[in-house]
């Protein structure tokens, strides 16, 4: 999968992303727009019927992943952090197609593996964070015999840590592919001809009083492809 094909696929289905965005109202610790947007369109050209997040926090990402898909969507949180598992959960619960799960990622991923053995899966690591990201990719690995997951996302990951991970400088670094992995501020389209997607992202950091230097490109996620 490269970044000819990737944006082609997003160019076909502008329409569609441009309506969900109109319709998202991002929240401050959420996915860029144009993150969810690149999310969505990896993980429908990786064929997945089956998407598993682990992080909910306010639900940006999770919200998108529903709007954008017919298929399940099933978002994990042990809501230690935010607190907000029960209001989150109420706000999207008109989402037929969203399930939620109080629990530990490390505990739950693979009971859903287990449980969903024809299913083709894509999973959004946006919590834990750091070397615990690729704890959890351990794991994963460790419970998926027949390669089911097609496509594993990793947030808040930046060019600099993205850049150590293909270099082989940080955490097991050893566990990628270098040809499998995509990182999203090297689409130089998401930022410079799509930019206008994150707007609402922006407006929202100007509303908080948060520095832009992370727009129009993000926080950044790293994408692992297995297709």
């Amino acid at each position: 999968m490269n970044k000819e094909l990737i944006y082609k696929h997003w160019s076909d289905n502008l329409a569609k992303i441009e309506q969900i965005v109109s319709e998202m109202n991002p929240e401050q610790r959420g996915v860029y727009l144009t993150e969810g947007s690149l999310l969505c369109t990896v993980f429908e050209m990786s064929g997945v019927d089956l998407i598993i997040e682990s992080g909910t926090a306010y639900g940006t990402s999770a919200e998108f992943f529903a709007k954008y898909f017919d298929t399940d969507v099933i978002t994990i949180d042990h809501d230690k952090f935010y607190g907000q598992y029960g209001a989150t959960r109420k706000k999207l619960s008109k989402y037929k197609n969203l399930s939620f799960v109080k629990g530990d990622s490390f505990i739950k991923i693979p009971e859903l593996l287990k449980a969903n053995p024809d299913k083709k899966i894509g999973i959004f690591i946006d919590g834990p964070k750091d070397s615990q990201q690729i704890d959890l990719r351990k794991i994963i690995d460790r419970n998926d015999p027949n390669a089911n997951v097609k496509c594993i996302a990793y947030h808040d990951i930046g060019p600099i840590t993205f850049k150590r991970i293909k270099e082989r400088k940080i955490y097991q670094s050893t566990l990628f592919d270098n040809n499998n992995l995509i990182h999203s501020h090297d689409l130089d389209f998401m930022y410079k001809e799509f930019s206008y997607l994150a707007n609402k992202n922006k407006k929202l950091l100007e509303d908080w009083g948060r520095t832009l230097e992370s727009f129009p490109k993000g926080p950044g996620v790293m994408i692992e492809t297995r297709c």
